[in-house]
């Protein structure tokens, strides 16, 4: 866990988080890549992630911490469905309102399965545009976050009706917001995923019966904003 000053001073530093299979690491090519796009911001690594490659103890990364209890909690519920370390780097980037940067597409079944919307372009984005993007998307978390105190208590209510129609507005909004946000990237053939709004809320209400312990607690909060994830070839 990391103190709340500690969270503060990488909250909205931190450009992004990356996510990775330990078991097929980046290679040096990549993580160079990374390195030269982030020369003045922070990239975050989940902390069962940081030993893999030795460079991630230095600038630019930074390996992150929940900021609460509740929060780590709510790793070892994932885990479930879920590897430690993708849990962690999935309730981390909302913790820190900062996209997932996707090193690995094969990644994308496991984790559209927490998707409310996704873009799909006709062939690979080009590095330019994978940037700026990336930089749009880090907005979307902040965006989303004026709905929380909302969401936060129909999940604690717990009413079957008001939670569905939840999911169902989650959905249309993210749609909305991701063809409006994105718009440089809308039509063309479905061809490549490159983008793809996470929203936790549905999960958390189906299994809502084995978090009631995480309910009383407004840092659940943290994670029911809207985020993303941007897949790279």
């Amino acid at each position: 866990m990391m103190g709340i000053l500690q969270w503060a001073s990488h909250f909205k530093n931190v450009r992004c988080l990356l996510l990775f299979d330990p078991d097929n690491p980046p290679t040096e090519g990549v993580v160079s890549w990374v390195v030269k796009k982030h020369r003045y911001r922070q990239v975050g690594v989940a902390p069962s992630l940081g030993t893999v490659e030795e460079r991630f103890s230095r600038p630019p990364f930074v390996i992150l911490y929940s900021p609460h209890p509740t929060l780590d909690k709510l790793i070892k519920v994932l885990q479930n469905p879920l590897p430690l370390w993708l849990a962690q780097s999935l309730i981390l980037s909302f913790c820190y309102a900062t996209p997932l940067l996707c090193l690995d597409r094969g990644l994308a079944p496991l984790l559209l399965s927490f998707s409310s919307w996704s873009l799909w372009s006709k062939g690979e984005v080009p590095e330019a545009e994978v940037i700026r993007h990336l930089r749009i998307a880090g907005y979307i978390p902040i965006d989303f976050f004026p709905w929380v105190e909302r969401v936060y208590h129909v999940l604690r209510e717990g009413d079957e009706r008001k939670m569905g129609e939840m999911v169902q507005w989650g959905r249309e909004e993210a749609m909305v917001d991701g063809k409006k946000r994105f718009w440089r990237l809308a039509g063309g053939e479905e061809e490549v995923i490159f983008i793809s709004y996470l929203d936790l809320f549905p999960y958390l209400a189906e299994q809502r019966g084995s978090i009631q312990e995480l309910l009383d607690s407004e840092y659940l909060g943290l994670v029911l904003t809207v985020n993303s994830v941007i897949f790279l070839p």
